[in-house]
C-alpha cells in the first residue's frame, strides 16, 4: 500500500480532482476483484472432478484407486464426484466380466471415464429355467445369467442356450454397444 501512495505522489496526482482519482486507485488496488480471478478458490485447487460411465448403470460396481495414497472412491455410473487430484486406476465390476481405465484428474477439472464396447442380454424365460451364454460358433462358455435378469457382455456374437426340465432351445444373439438384446423363450 505504501508503494502506490509513493507512486501516486511521485506522480503529481495529488492535487484537486487527482485526489478523487487517487481515492478511486486506492480502493480498486485494495479490493479483492473474485469476478477476475482466473483461479478456484484456494481450497478447491487440490480437487477435480471424476465421472465413470457404464452400460448397465444400476449394477455396475466402480471403484477408483487414488494410486499416490491408496484411498478408494465407490461411484455410481454418471455420478460426479469431488476427489484428490492425481494419477487413478479405475475398477468396474460388470456382472460377468470386469474393466479396468487409468485416468487423471487435474485440479478443478474433470475427468470422465466411459465404458464401450459392452452391451447386455435380457433372455426371458421361466424362472426355473438355465440359461448359458457361449461364444459363437461353439466357442468357449461366457457365463450364465439368470432368466429375465440383463447380462452385460463385450460386443459380439454368442450362442445362448435356454433349458428346462425336458426341453433345450439355442438361439444365436449380436451384442452391440449400450444396446439391450432380448431373447425370448415361450
Amino acid at each position: 500500500m505504501k508503494n502506490i501512495i509513493q507512486w501516486v505522489t511521485s506522480h503529481g496526482l495529488t492535487g484537486g480532482s487527482s485526489r478523487v482519482m487517487t481515492v478511486m486507485v486506492l480502493l480498486l488496488l485494495a479490493t479483492t476483484s473474485y469476478a477476475l480471478d482466473p483461479y478456484a478458490p484456494k481450497e478447491n485447487r487440490n480437487l477435480g472432478f471424476l465421472s465413470v460411465t457404464t452400460p448397465l448403470p444400476d449394477s455396475d460396481k466402480i471403484t477408483a484407486t487414488h494410486v499416490g495414497t491408496g484411498k478408494q472412491y465407490s461411484l455410481k455410473s454418471g455420478e460426479v464426484m469431488h476427489v484428490p487430484v492425481g494419477d487413478y486406476q479405475i475398477q468396474v465390476q460388470l456382472q460377468n466380466n470386469s474393466e479396468q481405465r487409468k485416468t487423471k484428474v487435474l485440479s478443478t477439472e474433470r475427468s470422465d471415464v466411459i465404458i464401450v464396447g459392452y452391451g447386455n442380454v435380457k433372455v426371458s424365460a421361466i424362472d426355473d429355467a438355465k440359461v448359458e451364454i457361449y461364444r459363437a460358433n461353439g466357442g468357449a462358455s461366457v457365463g450364465q445369467c439368470k432368466p429375465n435378469a440383463v447380462c452385460t457382455l463385450p460386443s459380439g456374437t454368442y450362442d445362448v442356450e435356454v433349458r428346462g426340465k425336458n426341453w433345450k432351445v439355442k438361439d444365436t444373439v449380436t451384442v452391440v454397444t449400450n444396446t439391450t438384446r432380448e431373447v425370448v423363450v415361450k
